[in-house]
């Protein structure tokens, strides 16, 4: 079959077109960012009371059309508004509100965590929460930390477990109140903010069991939080010098690790979500950048300094 020439021209304007296509770059309106903020009194969900000031900012960007997270606290996605695909621009956008809100976040450029993230984003809606729905977080924990605050009482026999239920609810929606409240993190860990919600909760403790029983409950906690300092700080200078608690920043998971006397580890795998943890600038050692104790050679320095 011979071809004419009407016929190869359409032919080099479809193989053209087709071409430029393939060789567009495809704008891509999300980006993810891994993020240190998991919940200190709920481990398996994110801490919205950090999410939400940040959320807030976001929604006043013209450039950023919605702001969500995962429910580990562990992922932040950004989505932009289509004119925005400069990457430079995104980054002086972001930065500022990240350091405004004392939050490290790495942005992810692996092409296949990216791909898995953003497949997760448009499928797994139950596993994202967007702009202020951060909310239920704090509810969740609401509820982790009126349990925490009941249980060890109704164990030592101080009140029953009908007290224990009633007492509980009053707390979980003070709480569920309390965390939705706009803080920065300074405010949110200030001892104010702290000091005022033990004295809340021991005001519920006595409008329900008295005050003699509620200032046994009062004894005892402080008596188990002294145990649990006294304990993390027992022989620490022998503890020290061997033994350091990783916490990876990725999923918050800790784990109790040896430290080498004579290397440097640089590298460190978190045995929960697979991450390979890397040695940030300025440090010498992954315990010194993730650990609750520097290493040896680290606190050897600091210790002639004195």
């Amino acid at each position: 079959m011979t071809i004419q020439s009407p016929q190869i021209a359409r032919l080099f304007v479809v193989l053209s077109v087709l071409f430029a296509q393939c060789n567009t770059p495809i704008k891509d309106t999300v980006t993810f960012y891994e993020v240190p903020l998991v919940c200190g009194a709920a481990p398996e969900i994110g801490c919205g009371s950090r999410i939400k000031p940040l959320f807030i900012d976001t929604e006043k960007e013209k450039a950023i059309k919605e702001s969500w997270t995962n429910k580990g606290g562990t992922v932040l996605a950004i989505v932009w508004n289509d004119e925005m695909s400069n990457p430079a621009q995104r980054d002086q956008i972001l930065h500022p509100l990240f350091e405004k809100h004392g939050i490290t976040a790495e942005y992810i450029s692996d092409t296949a965590r990216h791909s898995e993230l953003r497949a997760s984003l448009h499928s797994d809606k139950d596993h994202w929460l967007k702009g202020m729905d951060v909310d239920k977080l704090s509810i969740e924990e609401a509820g982790v930390i009126a349990k925490n605050l009941t249980q060890f009482a109704e164990d030592a026999k101080i009140i029953t477990s009908s007290e224990s239920e009633t007492i509980r609810k009053d707390i979980e929606e003070y709480f569920k109140k309390e965390l939705v409240i706009v803080r920065t993190y300074d405010e949110l860990k200030s001892a104010t903010t702290q000091e005022r919600w033990m004295r809340d909760g021991y005001s519920i403790y006595e409008k329900h069991i008295g005050k003699q029983r509620a200032d046994s409950v009062s004894v005892l906690y402080e008596r188990q939080q002294g145990q649990s300092k006294s304990e993390e700080s027992c022989c620490e200078d022998d503890v020290a010098l061997a033994h350091s608690e990783i916490t990876c920043p990725k999923c918050g998971h800790k784990k109790m690790e040896t430290m080498p006397t004579d290397v440097c580890l640089l590298k460190y795998t978190c045995e929960q979500c697979k991450s390979v943890l890397v040695v940030k600038d300025g440090d010498c050692c992954v315990f010194c950048s993730y650990g609750t104790h520097k290493c040896p050679s680290k606190q050897e320095d600091i210790a002639e300094s004195k």
